[in-house]
């Protein structure tokens, strides 16, 4: 056994002894499948003795007098009669009369698993009472509710088919020990060789987690497709002549069921030990039809013809309908084949302008003091200035200004001026601070850079205020200057009168 089927078997025992802890009596009856030929949904795994060597070879034991979960089984005949009582038979055997109908059959296995017993819960003629009918008879009893013979009653509808034990097994997550990688396994039914033999068969998967991903192929950590398992635990229900696990890739898309699950032919012809190639074919047959033909487009972006005008150029690459991995190498051919087309033609490159002009910083203040807090909000605004105004210029435009701080945030990048962000009321209140802070710059943020607006949901960012240029009291006569400044310089804060 290579260190991956290693790793499979270990979640698959840890699986085994968790549907076993967690359903107890009920275990054998969860759903089943005969793998030596094919048959209907109905199979049981014969007895306590072989149900018990399965949870010891997995490293635990199972109780069959744990009481579990049940589901309905199914039985011929009707589910209700009408005009008149109906009888109900186990096998040939009557064993209820004068029925209205039948609600569910249940059976739990007792002891060595060969008898169970039988709850029948069903609606007395002609009460409609609800009544329950308790048995114990061998597990393979089969179940009948027919229109008592005689009269004019019928069936009102028909009997319906086994209904699986609820809840159904929980996917289980084993994590190796070595390599850290969650496996998911998730229990798909019994698969019961003659005798009553055979072991539990598992869909095993990536667990949902950072350490593993479902990209398929490798197999190694946590990087592996989907793979049905089955192990009979060396009891005899293996594949070969010597038993055994077995496991093979699950096909994309996953093949519908049909009158048993999908996986049981493939698995059923490993176990019989099928040669190679018929095995081979079978395996790929569940992959047809395969991935259909088509093609990648590029297209050019950037081509434009003699006079300036934008021009559609395009190469297109096609690959054939194929099979498994040859599908993916028809792709890969047809994506390579791209590549130098796309660096013949011409790129989008994005602009990039080098910031020049002394920096502007003007610092604002709100009116009243934050929402979430005691002191005031606080907001700068810089900008590099294009038009060589100076610091008296540049206070007397924003000295009287007025805007309104909130939730988002307008930025403008790509201009000579740097990049200018406000957090705003709205986008257009933004707009209006970098457009009033553009006409003293000299710039127009509406033909130069571009505009990105944003925001935050975290409540730190975008508080409400109405946010004026702050003022500050300095120089021996306590005067107060506005908190606007120019310079290339951090010499001193310059001193520009409020008023």
């Amino acid at each position: 056994m290579d260190s991956f089927q290693s790793v499979l078997g270990d979640a698959a025992g840890g699986a085994l002894c968790s549907v076993l802890s967690t359903y107890g009596s009920a275990a054998p009856a969860l759903t089943a499948i005969a793998l030596w030929e094919p048959t209907p949904i109905g199979e049981a795994l014969a007895t306590t003795s072989y149900m018990s060597a399965l949870a010891a070879n997995s490293g635990c034991s199972w109780d069959p007098s744990q009481e579990g979960p049940s589901g309905s089984l199914g039985w011929t005949g009707c589910r209700e009669v009408i005009n008149g009582p109906g009888h109900v038979y186990s096998d040939t055997t009557l064993r209820i009369i004068d029925v209205m109908e039948v609600i569910s059959i249940t059976a739990t296995p007792y002891q060595d698993g060969r008898l169970s017993d039988f709850i029948v819960t069903y609606k007395k003629y002609p009460t409609g009472a609800e009544t329950t009918y308790n048995r114990r008879l061998v597990t393979e009893t089969g179940w009948s509710f027919v229109p008592k013979p005689g009269t004019d009653a019928e069936c009102g509808s028909p009997a319906p088919g086994p209904e699986p034990i609820q809840p159904s097994p929980e996917p289980y997550i084993h994590t190796d020990p070595t390599s850290g990688c969650e496996i998911s396994v998730t229990f798909q039914g019994w698969g019961v060789a003659p005798h009553g033999t055979g072991g539990p068969v598992w869909l095993m998967e990536p667990a949902p987690s950072p350490q593993s991903r479902n990209s398929g192929g490798v197999i190694g950590g946590c990087n592996f497709a989907p793979t049905i398992y089955y192990d009979d635990g060396g009891t005899g229900g293996g594949g070969g002549c010597g038993g055994g696990p077995i496991d093979f890739p699950v096909p994309d898309p996953v093949p519908p069921d049909g009158d048993e699950p999908w996986w049981a032919g493939p698995l059923r012809d490993l176990i019989l030990g099928a040669t190679g190639a018929a095995v081979e074919e079978a395996i790929e047959a569940i992959f047809e039809p395969g991935f259909p033909a088509g093609s990648y487009v590029l297209e050019g972006v950037c081509e434009r013809d003699s006079d300036g005008n934008p021009m559609d150029v395009t190469r297109s690459s096609t690959y054939t309908a194929e099979k498994g991995i040859a599908a993916v190498l028809t792709r890969l051919d047809a994506i390579a084949d791209l590549f130098q087309f796309s660096k013949e033609l011409r790129q989008p490159i994005c602009r990039h302008h080098q910031a020049s002009g002394d920096l502007v910083t003007v610092n604002f203040v709100s009116e009243l003091r934050s929402p979430q807090g005691q002191k005031r909000l606080r907001k700068q605004l810089r900008y590099r200035d294009q038009g060589n105004s100076d610091l008296f210029v540049h206070g007397a435009h924003w000295r009287d200004f007025v805007w309104e701080a909130g939730p988002v945030c307008v930025c403008h990048k790509d201009g000579p001026w740097g990049v200018l962000q406000v957090w705003a009321l709205t986008a257009e209140e933004g707009r209006r601070v970098i457009a009033h802070a553009g006409a003293v710059a000299g710039v127009d943020p509406d033909s130069e850079g571009e505009w990105i607006i944003t925001g935050s949901k975290d409540p730190r960012y975008g508080q409400p205020g109405t946010m004026r240029v702050e003022r500050r009291i300095a120089g021996p006569m306590k005067q107060p200057f506005l908190r606007v400044t120019k310079r290339s310089d951090p010499n001193g804060m310059p001193m520009l009168p409020a008023e």
